[in-house]
């Protein structure tokens, strides 16, 4: 595009930051016009995706930034959160470049580089749906998987390189019939040609957005699993993991039966795709009633009751590293007693046979080479006097005969993961889980609880009650309890916490009953719960005793006072250390005003009065900027 006219508004939420852009048209564009809405949490440092949440025709989604679960779902895996107002969003006006546009001048913006670089999930409902399909086949390398739900008019020509990304495709069994077909005529069309796609008719539906909460998230956070490489540098383009048939599930689209890739005895160019057994199974409940039929006796289910690890080869580097997976309870003893020695000195022997397979293990002792990733595995084929491109060429004998043949010594690494009961929409708190949206009380007082409060506790946004009082809980008050905005009563009495009390939690305007009595909490304390800290151990608390108790332990811009104003108004904000900061004044197109510094500030409170001269009335923000801090508020000038 030509050019680029951006006009910026910021929003400060509590832990978050919401930018605005609008790309106007040109004489290469004929969308009459493109807003978007980008929220980006400040809990995320580096971003690796954007979750983008597309309306339907005449539709706006850009307050999709203002919900708490598409927030949650896409700050746990530290993804910007995007919605649009589009009309007339045809790929052939520019609305592709506009987008491009759009992400390119939030990187500016936000200070956040990568996200020129990192790639799109796109849901799309209705109009939205079939834009999300059109945008991934114009620019399928930038993106990680798609859901389209009910659209209509889809571009029926042979896709290319967009058949290698994911995408979940919606029916309506009584939708109009022009959007049953379409859909249904891509998604047999391409699944011959090795589409990654499931294609979900919803019984007793129409044209309605699909509610299915579990499916859609658990389908978003195992496709970004999957396709975004580890240790990626999200600066640089990015070469996102293309996912072999041979890993993933098929369904049935008639009799909605599923089955990993190697025991399914059905015709797989025509049976939905699943990346794992998990979205099988979603998928399954989602169309039918008969959810538990399958053909993976082969392969006996996969279950949270297995405890996966990591082992080695004696006297060899990371290479020869592979998984070992077991439900036995005493070899998983044994495993985590391995763990408790030095490095060198363990030495717990492993016997097993190569697995290749995705969600199932052929037995609950083995182990096991992780698909597509042979170099994990590379250095204990070798023991056993094969390679690995011989392994691929015939699996078969390997799987049968190399379990007999292999005996070699091998040491415990690490313990990976214990897998969780609960699902995406539940955190994981203490061995149990717990509603993220109907969880409102969390009571476990004299629960024996130890360690440190999990950060996870930050997600259960709807609680009102949290008792954690009387149990042996250490480490300092984590931050993400600031949260919890509708927190009424708040009860961490009686434990062993220490440090400070960030100033966060005075932003729980709802807080009426707080007991944090009988710890090890250090001042200073915040104001609004000064009154309420009672008997404290300070022993260890010297060093931090000694800071002027007057000064901020955070960063704040207030609200300039007055405001609208003329000819001036005060600007006050508070420094948490003291390091370089720069205070800024721009307009709404998002030019610079006035610079009034950029130095070295001591740790406390500060103000400055604005007098503008030479500026006329309107709508001004000022910015106030850290290393790690950013704060906008908004201006009106009045003359």
């Amino acid at each position: 595009m030509k050019e680029l006219l951006v006009f910026l508004l910021f929003f400060n939420f509590i832990y978050s930051q919401v930018y605005d852009v609008s790309i106007p048209e040109n004489d290469t564009a004929s969308y009459n016009y493109a807003d978007f809405r980008l929220w980006i949490s400040d809990s995320t440092d580096t971003l690796k995706g954007i979750y983008w949440y597309m309306h339907p025709n005449n539709g706006d989604s850009r307050n999709i930034v203002n919900d708490s679960n598409y927030q949650i779902l896409a700050s746990n895996k530290n993804f910007a959160l995007m919605g649009a107002h589009i009309y007339n969003m045809h790929m052939n006006t520019g609305i592709g470049d506009a987008v491009i546009a759009a992400t390119d001048s939030f990187a500016i913006l936000s200070n956040s580089d990568e996200l020129e670089f990192i790639p799109f999930f796109i849901n799309g409902y209705s109009w939205g749906g079939q834009f999300a399909f059109h945008f991934t086949k114009w620019i399928p390398e930038r993106i990680l998987g798609f859901i389209t739900q009910k659209g209509g008019y889809h571009d029926s020509t042979i896709t290319n390189l967009a058949i290698q990304v994911p995408g979940l495709m919606f029916i309506g069994e009584n939708d109009l019939d022009y959007r049953i077909e379409n859909l249904t005529n891509i998604f047999f069309n391409h699944r011959p040609l090795g589409a990654k796609w499931i294609l979900a008719m919803e019984q007793g539906a129409g044209h309605s957005q699909v509610n299915d909460v579990n499916f859609l998230n658990s389908y978003f956070n195992i496709i970004t699993d999957l396709r975004i490489p580890d240790n990626v540098n999200v600066f640089e383009p990015i070469t996102l993991n293309t996912l072999p048939e041979s890993i993933g599930w098929l369904g049935n689209q008639n009799s909605w039966i599923i089955g990993s890739w190697e025991c399914y005895d059905g015709i797989s160019d025509s049976s939905s795709w699943f990346p794992s057994r998990i979205i099988g199974e979603h998928w399954q409940s989602f169309v039918s009633e008969n959810s538990n039929s399958d053909t993976s006796s082969c392969n006996p289910n996969f279950d949270s009751t297995y405890i996966f690890f990591k082992a080695g080869i004696h006297g060899e580097d990371e290479n020869s590293d592979f998984i070992i997976v077991t439900n036995d309870s005493s070899k998983i003893d044994q495993c985590r007693s391995q763990l408790e020695l030095s490095e060198e000195n363990r030495n717990l022997h492993i016997n097993g046979y190569i697995d290749y397979t995705d969600g199932g293990f052929n037995t609950p002792w083995n182990w096991h080479i992780i698909p597509n990733e042979w170099v994990l595995a590379e250095m204990s084929i070798g023991l056993c006097n094969g390679t690995p491109e011989q392994v691929e060429s015939d699996l078969g004998y390997w799987i049968d005969n190399v379990g007999q043949l292999c005996n070699w010594g091998s040491f415990i690494k690490s313990e990976i993961i214990s897998d969780s009961l609960c699902n995406s929409s539940e955190v994981e708190l203490w061995n149990e889980c717990y509603s993220i949206e109907n969880t409102t009380d969390l009571s476990l007082s004299d629960s024996g609880l130890s360690g440190e409060i999990p950060a996870e506790i930050g997600n259960l946004t709807n609680l009102t009650n949290l008792d954690l009082s009387n149990n042996q809980l250490t480490g300092s008050i984590p931050s993400e309890i600031g949260n919890l905005t509708s927190l009424t009563n708040l009860d961490l009495s009686n434990n062993q916490l220490t440090g400070v009390i960030t100033e966060n939690i005075c932003d729980l305007i709802n807080l009426s009953v707080s007991y944090l009595q009988n710890n090890q909490l250090c001042p200073p304390y915040p104001s609004c719960i000064e009154g309420y800290v009672g008997l404290q151990d300070t022993t260890n608390c010297e060093e931090l005793a000694i800071i002027d108790e007057t000064f901020p332990i955070r960063y704040k811009l207030y609200n300039p006072y007055p405001n609208p104003f003329n000819p001036s108004t005060t600007i006050e904000f508070e420094i948490g250390n003291g390091q370089f900061i720069s205070l800024n004044i721009y307009d709404l197109n998002g030019r610079l005003i006035e610079e009034f510094f950029i130095k070295h500030l001591l740790q406390g409170s500060h103000k400055i009065t604005w007098e503008p001269k030479n500026i006329t009335s309107g709508i001004y923000f000022i910015e106030l900027s850290a290393e790690n801090f950013r704060s906008t508020q908004k201006l009106i000038l009045l003359k």
